[in-house]
Parts: structure tokens; C-alpha cells; sequence
């Protein structure tokens, strides 16, 4: 009988702990193997009660302590993965971004050519964390270098995410929102659309792409949510060049911008960064 208390106590234990950790704490940066970790651990011990001793259950409760000290980390503060994986994202600028000229940095290593997929899960997980909050229903951005990290914020978030198409298409010629879009890098103002099936009145709205310079991207993407009558949760930037005025234009309109890398300078051929506080 006391064998059989032990037992469901610690099912009990297990599955509250779980649950609340996933659904309570931080659902968007829980990661989907942890949720079915502790799944089959609950429906196994359920399944198969008295196969266990208290000695053999002593690994489980081990780890629902380490569980609960998660959560609380979580409860006071940022995920301990957002920090970490900024810093790899900047280390990646650092170690295999090419500066070609005091406002020119290449990256097509990992961002906008190749893609590294587990530093773009990183990133889509940071944007989901930081963004869990806002309600957004819709994730904009333009292609196609904003593509990777807008895929995988909306699979993190669980909302679609939908790309502005800069070329023609004969599949897209009517029913469109449309916006024009310097380009200070390549010098070149190109027409950007959305089918008006993707996007309503109803979306709350984020803004996602790889660069922030002059801000022209964003501001045709808020062109277009605009005429859509849709709600602007904010925009999400992955390399921000700090130095050009694009941030504080879209920040002095009172949006939220949030950026994983913020570049203070590029001089002497090298990217340094502001400090997190400053990014925001």
C-alpha cells in the first residue's frame, strides 16, 4: 500500500510539474522534445504503476526538481537559451560575415545565401519568446532573405507566415496590396505585393526581416499591413545596422522593434555591437 502511494504520488507530481512548465511558464520557448519527454514519462508510469520501486523512481524525481528550478528561472527572467544563442548569432557576424565597406556586410554564409538551420531555429525560437505575448496571428515579411527566419518563428509560434513577392507572377496579378521598396544597396525600387486571400483586418501582424538599414523594407510592409486595416504587433529584425537611421525612424513612430544583432560600427573591417540594453 505505501509502495502504491509512492507511485502515484510521484505521477501526480510528474505530470503537474510538466504541465505547468509547458503551458504556464514559457509554452513558446518550451522545445517539442522536452513536451514529449515528459509525456511518455506520465503515460508510462500511469500505464505501469507498480513496475517501479521508490530507489527506481529516484531519477524522476531528480529530474522534476531540476523542472521546477527551470521554471522559476523562467517565471524571473529571460530563457536561459535567448541569451546564448544571440551571442552565437553575433559570433557567427564576427567569424564568417564579410565587412566589404563601412555600411556593406555580407552574410550569406548562414543567413541570406546558405542557410545555417540550427542558428535559423534559434532565431525563430527568440523571435517566438520574445513575441509570445503579443497575440500575433500573421507573421509579413519580404522575400527572400526574410524568409528562413520568418519559416521558423512562425513554426515556433504556430502562425503562417507569408513573404511580399518583389517579382512578377502570373498566378498573382489581381486582388493584391502593393508597395514600392528602395533598395540603398543595390539602388533599385522594386513593387512588392500580397494577396489579399493571406492578409485581413482581422491579423495581428509581425513584421520580420534579416536586415535593418534604412528601414525601406519595413516601412512598404507597413504600407501594406496599413491598407490590409490589420494591427501591428511589431517587427522583428535578425541584424540591425545601428549606424543608419532606419531603427529610430521606425521607433520614433512608436513601434516596437525588437534585434538580435545590433551593429554599432563597421569601421576598420570589422562589426562591433551595442550592448543588449541597447538594441531594444
Amino acid at each position: 500500500m505505501v509502495h502504491s502511494k509512492i507511485i502515484f504520488t510521484h505521477i501526480i507530481a510528474g505530470i503537474w510539474l510538466a504541465s505547468f512548465y509547458r503551458f504556464t511558464v514559457n509554452k513558446p520557448t518550451m522545445r517539442s522534445n522536452e513536451t514529449m519527454d515528459y509525456a511518455l514519462f506520465g503515460a508510462y508510469f500511469f500505464a505501469f504503476p507498480f513496475e517501479f520501486s521508490s530507489k527506481d523512481i529516484a531519477p524522476l524525481m531528480v529530474m522534476n526538481g531540476c523542472t521546477v528550478l527551470r521554471a522559476i528561472f523562467y517565471a524571473l527572467g529571460r530563457d536561459e537559451r535567448g541569451t546564448s544563442d544571440m551571442k552565437q548569432l553575433q559570433e557567427k557576424i564576427v567569424s564568417e560575415g564579410r565587412v566589404l565597406s563601412e555600411s556593406v556586410l555580407k552574410v550569406d554564409s548562414f543567413l541570406n545565401h546558405q542557410i545555417d538551420p540550427v542558428l535559423m531555429d534559434a532565431i525563430g525560437e527568440e523571435f517566438a519568446s520574445r513575441f509570445s505575448d503579443a497575440g500575433v496571428t500573421k507573421i509579413l515579411t519580404i522575400e527572400s532573405s526574410g524568409i528562413a527566419p520568418a519559416v521558423m518563428t512562425g513554426l515556433k509560434m504556430g502562425v503562417k507566415p507569408v513573404f511580399a513577392r518583389k517579382s512578377q507572377s502570373l498566378t498573382l496579378t489581381d486582388n493584391l496590396y502593393s508597395a514600392s521598396v528602395h533598395s540603398f544597396t543595390k539602388n533599385v525600387t522594386s513593387e512588392i505585393s500580397v494577396s489579399k486571400d493571406f492578409l485581413d483586418k482581422d491579423d495581428v501582424v509581425l513584421i520580420l526581416d534579416d536586415f535593418l538599414a534604412n528601414g525601406q523594407a519595413v516601412l512598404g510592409l507597413l504600407n501594406i499591413i496599413e491598407q490590409a486595416g490589420a494591427s501591428l504587433a511589431g517587427v522583428g529584425i535578425v541584424i540591425e545596422k545601428g549606424f543608419q537611421p532606419g531603427g529610430k525612424e521606425i521607433r520614433d513612430r512608436g513601434i516596437r522593434v525588437e534585434t538580435l544583432a545590433n551593429i554599432k560600427t563597421m569601421e576598420n573591417g570589422k562589426a562591433e555591437f551595442f550592448e543588449e540594453a541597447m538594441v531594444r
